[in-house]
């Protein structure tokens, strides 16, 4: 599949404002891609994973707690009987100590390693979310573009038109002072230059704001002037569009944070290893409860942590992920029937295009000479001006069809491209 490649006029800015009146519909895209705040979310979402990784390695550090207390109970250890010769100390009810802690993973199931491969496959499918939205920008582009597009044209020929009436007027109002014309026929043709000069005037609004949305989303302001180029593509000659559309790259990326997700579950149900070390003053001893005086104490060990139930909970998390990841894949596969579907029916129309073009050039040859001929007719006074306006009107109506079929087949083009997933 060859990429679409769009005519392209060069986009110099000089202080904010176009030096050259010509605007690409490629130039377009990259403005409004730079312009737009969604362009920084890929960065966001790369410092949030740096930082989601970096507070992952922490875990591998010891870990560190201070901890106090105080307790009054009601009832204390005592021996039933009393050692002769031997003085029992008697230990308090109320007693307190404080302690550090310190406990360091020697094996953590992997849960560390299947947490920053979770981070990973989050960013690239938040990143890839990122390109779905990014190409939407371009979608909006596309129906501005073409917008101001088809009303420049329209405006191009109406002008032509006009001025053509108010050439061949020149001749009525010769005709009209010599009396060989009537008041009707110079009426006629004023009527008709002041309903052209109406639609020039609803076409210019329409222009204008259109220019000012399109304007907004580049972030630069477009002169109603600027001159919009017609883009252009090659059609592909396979019947069957290779699709790369972004929200299917989504669908796949989602798919692989599922599965990590899975791979997660399994480490959380394996074994966990720690050594950990404790100690620090307590009135009594904790460990020999005999010392009521204010006494140190420590203890140090390795400490071994295993799940060995939990009712099923893991089997029911990993069927839940089965779930989603098939309707993920319906959801996939039902975005591509669709975009497959769209692609044939833009591609049907692109071809169509150069046949309905073929008959427009004629259907123009054709009433351009048929308004010579009444031109020529008026001025002997065979026509009425009423006949030579209806047929040059139809002129009119024939050059605008025929350059908005023109620009139909452009349009055809970025469509084709755009639903393929190849702007």
């Amino acid at each position: 599949m060859k990429r679409f490649v769009l005519t392209m006029s060069a986009m110099a800015m000089v202080a904010g404002v176009y030096a050259q009146e010509t605007i690409s519909l490629q130039g377009c895209y990259e403005l409004a891609l730079q312009h737009t705040p969604l362009s920084g979310q890929a960065a966001l979402y790369g410092e949030l994973a740096a930082s989601k990784e970096e507070r992952l390695g922490l875990a591998y550090r010891p870990q560190v707690s201070l901890n106090g207390q105080w307790s009054y109970q009601s009832d204390v250890f005592s021996l039933p009987f009393s050692i002769p010769g031997a003085e029992t100390p008697e230990i308090p009810k109320s007693q307190y100590q404080a302690t550090v802690g310190i406990e360091q993973s020697i094996y953590d199931g992997g849960m560390v390693r299947q947490s920053r491969e979770a981070s990973k496959r989050e960013l690239a499918a938040n990143q890839q979310k990122v390109e779905v939205d990014l190409y939407k920008v371009k979608e909006s582009v596309n129906s501005l573009y073409f917008g101001i597009l088809r009303i420049q044209e329209a405006e191009k020929n109406l002008e032509a038109a006009r001025n053509t009436l108010l050439e061949r007027k020149k001749v009525i109002d010769a005709g009209f002072s010599t009396g060989v014309l009537l008041q009707s026929d110079k009426s006629a043709f004023e009527k008709e230059i002041l309903s052209i000069e109406q639609q020039l005037v609803a076409a210019e609004a329409e222009k204008e704001g259109l220019v000012a949305m399109l304007g907004d989303k580049l972030g630069q302001p477009l002169s109603v002037d600027a001159v919009l180029t017609l883009p252009g593509g090659t059609i592909p000659l396979e019947d069957e569009a290779t699709i790369n559309r972004p929200e299917l790259s989504y669908l796949s990326e989602q798919k692989t944070v599922l599965s990590q997700a899975g791979e997660l579950i399994a480490a959380r149900t394996k074994p966990k290893v720690s050594a950990f070390a404790r100690g620090g003053f307590g009135s009594p001893n904790p460990y020999n409860f005999f010392k009521t005086d204010l006494s140190g104490f420590y203890m140090a060990g390795v400490r071994l942590y295993w799940p060995l139930f939990d009712w099923g909970a893991s089997k029911q998390e990993r069927q839940e992920l089965q779930i989603q990841e098939q309707l993920l894949e319906n959801s996939r596969s039902d975005a591509m029937s669709q975009f497959e579907n769209g692609t044939l029916q833009w591609r049907k129309k692109w071809l169509a295009s150069d046949e309905v073009m073929k008959r427009d050039a004629e259907i123009v040859r054709l009433q351009e000479s048929i308004v010579r001929e009444y031109a020529a007719r008026l001025e002997g006074g065979t026509v009425t001006s009423s006949d030579y306006i209806t047929a040059l009107d139809q002129l009119t109506r024939a050059k605008i069809t025929a350059r908005m079929h023109e620009i139909d087949k452009a349009w055809y083009q970025v469509q084709y491209f755009t639903l393929t997933g190849n702007l």
